[in-house]
């Protein structure tokens, strides 16, 4: 595991600690109410979790000035619940004195609690919700409320951002999935549960300090789990793992069985399996420092700026399978992504690369023989982001080699056969006296893997054939095969 430094400035923000999570954020696991859908695998049908049996678990209250009993009980207590109960609890009369600084016991069962939504405040590009359980999708459009068991997915130039019923919000990046699980509000706000599952893609969130302990915030993905409590982070969930980038506070990450503080200014990689364990690392920084006319040095948020594209070229043919996109970054401590569409408009991305830092990479997505255009996206600082101008190529795809399988010579006449070749229009094969294909005597075009000519009796030839298709399809000769003429 990678060595994490800690701040030694009487100004810096101490750690936010969250896990393990006082007892009444444990039996909260337990407690579905009506804010909460059951998970399962990525892919799983969400059905309602059934109701717990009665917990004794008991959430911390510390007393504020000009608090009473009945004012705690009528902000905290679910309807069935009152004052004399909740001092009775901790021994106490109902009139006693309330010190301010001390503590109150509060089961969590008797604390009123509700599902309490979520709203969407901003939407670029397309992005859909799709509603629980009903199943349907439709365009998410600013001002919309998102319930338990709703998800979110952007296209590849969608974003949108979402404020939480406690004031929390996340911005859900371009190409990415992400369902609720849990929106609950306890004691008309005193403490908060919220789960979601980030299936794909990314998300930047910044999430609120909760007025008191015992509050969960938790993000699934299908590698990691990430809980945090008054902090702001990145969450990327990846195929070949999930990515936490650390810019405030402390998050606990790992996977259920096994998790660790990461404190701000620090990123973990998480692979996917058992025995994974995080890889640590130091962000890249977010400002650095200029000298203004005064000579006098300030700090500046980086700027992220356009790269500069190498390979392929523009109007370029690739004749790989996968090509490498390679470019030249232009600005400090940035982070690059490649974005491949059908046209420099760039109406749809198709495919893209994961965020790296180095200065090549090829995309996720297997790319079929045509024409693309290709860009690379460029951030640095947290939110600056760029995009570099596009390049055009053609991706060439290639037919199967062949061979010669049969000749046939009945004096000068010669029969030849040759191994059919998926997708070819035809085949075109040529005769020579030499193995080098100097001195052609034959070259000829034909739409079955099959010919005959005539040639001169008493000699040695070489023959080789090639598939045919049109652009951006080609072909290569098979290996060269010797014939005999009597």
């Amino acid at each position: 595991m990678g060595q994490q430094a800690v701040a030694t400035s009487s100004a810096a923000r101490g750690p936010i600690r969250l896990w393990p999570f006082v007892m009444a954020a444990m039996v909260l696991c337990a407690m579905p109410a009506s804010g909460d859908v059951a998970r399962g695998s990525a892919n799983a049908e969400l059905t309602l979790a059934p109701a717990p049996a009665d917990s004794d678990g008991d959430w911390t209250y510390t007393i504020k000035p000009d608090d009473t009993p009945a004012a705690i009980a009528d902000r905290l207590l679910s309807e069935n619940r009152n004052a004399g109960q909740l001092m009775g609890y901790n021994g106490r009369a109902r009139d006693a004195a309330l010190e301010p600084g001390n503590t109150l016991q509060v089961p969590v069962q008797w604390l009123e609690r509700r599902p309490r939504p979520a709203r969407a405040i901003a939407v670029r590009g397309q992005a859909w919700r799709t509603s629980h359980p009903e199943g349907t999708r439709d365009l998410l459009d600013e001002g919309d409320r998102l319930n338990v068991g709703d998800g979110v997915r952007t296209a590849s130039d969608g974003y949108a951002r979402i404020r939480l019923a406690d004031g929390s919000t996340l911005a859900i990046e371009p190409d990415s999935r992400l369902q609720f699980n849990r929106l609950t509000q306890y004691g008309r706000g005193a403490m908060a549960d919220t789960r979601m599952n980030l299936k794909q893609g990314r998300i930047e969130t910044h999430v609120e300090p909760t007025e008191e302990n015992g509050s969960r915030f938790e993000i699934h993905t299908p590698s990691a789990v990430a809980a945090v409590r008054g902090t702001r982070f990145g969450l990327e969930a990846r195929e070949d793992g999930t990515l936490l980038e650390v810019r405030e506070g402390e998050v606990w990450f790992g996977t259920r069985q096994d998790m660790q503080p990461i404190r701000e200014g620090y990123s973990a990689f998480l692979s996917p399996g058992p025995g994974s364990e995080p890889v640590i690392r130091p962000l890249p920084p977010t400002s650095q420092l200029a000298s203004n006319a005064d000579g006098l040095e300030s700090e500046v948020p980086l700027q992220a700026r356009p790269a500069t594209l190498q390979t392929p070229a523009q109007d370029a043919t690739v004749k790989q399978g996968q090509p490498e996109f390679e470019w030249s970054l232009q600005g400090d401590s940035e982070q690059a992504r490649v974005e491949v569409a059908r046209s420099a408009a760039f109406e749809e991305t198709i495919a893209t690369s994961t965020w790296e830092t180095g200065d090549s990479a090829r995309v996720n997505e297997p790319l079929e023989p045509g024409q693309y255009c290709w860009r690379v996206a460029t951030r640095a600082g947290g939110d600056s982001t760029a995009t570099s101008p596009v390049n055009c190529f053609r991706l060439a795809g290639s037919l199967d080699a062949t061979r010669v399988i049969s000749a046939n010579t009945i004096d000068d006449r010669v029969n030849l056969y040759w191994q059919s070749v998926d997708n070819a229009d035809g085949y075109r094969i040529q005769i020579a006296e030499d193995r080098d294909f100097e001195r052609i005597v034959q070259d000829q075009e034909v739409s079955e893997p099959e010919t005959r000519m005539r040639l001169a009796p008493g000699e040695r030839y070489h023959v080789r054939v090639k598939g045919l298709a049109p652009p951006p399809m080609h072909s290569d000769w098979g290996e060269v095969r010797e014939i005999a003429v009597e």
